[in-house]
């Protein structure tokens, strides 16, 4: 969700030349969130005179895409090339938005009002252009090897990309089939977990990144003006139907680092299956100027980024709360 609090960077407009993502404090690494990399000026394909289809060189026998019938034909035989959905923009050289190198695509809307996005252009979902599964396909195809040589694919992001579940859907099926891509969603959860079933969003994604904000009700209302009934039952459907998941969480001081929110948070990751990362994010104010320009008061405006000490703090107390219910769960088994 761009416009959200893991995306941390702007993306190209659609047809633009690549751009690498380059913004100082948004590597999140699972280990280490307390020295973000530096900016690093990464080398872009030349696409200035793109090669013919034919002489793309594939990657190596170990690198190259599996056979479609092995990999899982999708369910729906229905065309999906000229459906349509709303974008935002795209980036064409991704590092931050699951495995590898990755197109990531960034859609328009958002049901949430998160009181630290730094993407608040997004949330209109009448806003940015329309355009085909096709359309976004042929952005796709000139940067293929770089893909799948990294292990990378495509993420869906926003925005809130299950409000544009059948345009999503549609493209991820196209991506898998043609392309032999992984396939990822960049979510708040927010979303019915049926109505991600019903046109098949979740049997083509291969990597869920959701991010939750906080595990009091009424708290994070209050933060993103919206419950968290709904993300939460999306995140269990998630993990009842096996699927993987990445855990993000915005640690904003004085608004979701009390003991007592990251504790529960924890606790509800320790029940949890499929988790293979969790990323702990450092609230940042790059955003703010977008919040001016669109003339909507900043309500953070006070609040200062944490320190290496308080992200180190927040990550011992998750944890804890992690174990205590992975050894309830044990407990529990055994009786």
């Amino acid at each position: 969700m761009k416009h959200q609090d893991t995306r941390q960077r702007d993306a190209t407009e659609p047809g633009a030349q690549p751009r690498a993502a380059s913004h100082p404090d948004t590597p999140y690494s699972q280990l280490d969130t307390t020295h973000p990399l530096p900016d690093v000026m990464h080398p872009l394909p030349d696409t200035t005179h793109p090669l013919p289809d034919a002489m793309h060189p594939l990657p190596d026998a170990s690198q190259t895409p599996p056979d479609p019938q092995h990999r899982g034909a999708p369910r729906h035989d229905r065309p999906d090339r000229n459906v349509v959905g709303r974008v935002h923009s795209i980036e064409t050289f991704g590092t931050m938005d699951g495995p590898g190198i990755r197109f990531v695509l960034f859609l328009q809307g958002c049901a949430l009002r998160c009181r630290y996005c730094h993407n608040p252009d997004t949330w209109d979902p009448a806003a940015g252009r329309e355009m085909s599964v096709e359309a976004v396909l042929a952005e796709i195809e000139p940067y293929l090897d770089y893909y799948w040589q990294s292990g990378g694919g495509i993420t869906i992001s926003g925005g809130e990309p299950t409000l544009q579940a059948p345009f999503v859907a549609a493209l991820l099926r196209e991506a898998k089939r043609r392309f032999y891509l992984h396939t990822a969603i960049d979510t708040s959860g927010f979303c019915d977990p049926q109505h991600a079933e019903a046109c098949g969003l979740l049997d083509v994604v291969d990597l869920a990144l959701l991010d939750l904000k906080l595990m009091d009700a009424a708290r994070h209302e209050d933060l993103t003006s919206q419950p968290n009934d709904r993300i939460l039952r999306f995140a269990r459907r998630l993990s009842d139907t096996g699927r993987k998941m990445w855990i993000r969480h915005v640690l904003v001081p004085g608004v979701t680092d009390r003991r007592e929110d990251l504790l529960a948070l924890g606790r509800f990751l320790g029940t949890l299956r499929g988790v293979e990362k969790f990323e702990l994010l450092p609230y940042h104010r790059m955003g703010v100027y977008k919040w001016q320009q669109l003339g909507i008061p900043y309500t953070l405006d006070g609040v200062r980024e944490p320190t290496p000490q308080e992200i180190e703090r927040a990550k011992r107390i998750i944890e804890e709360g992690r174990r205590e219910a992975v050894e309830a769960g044990t407990a529990g088994a055994v009786r």
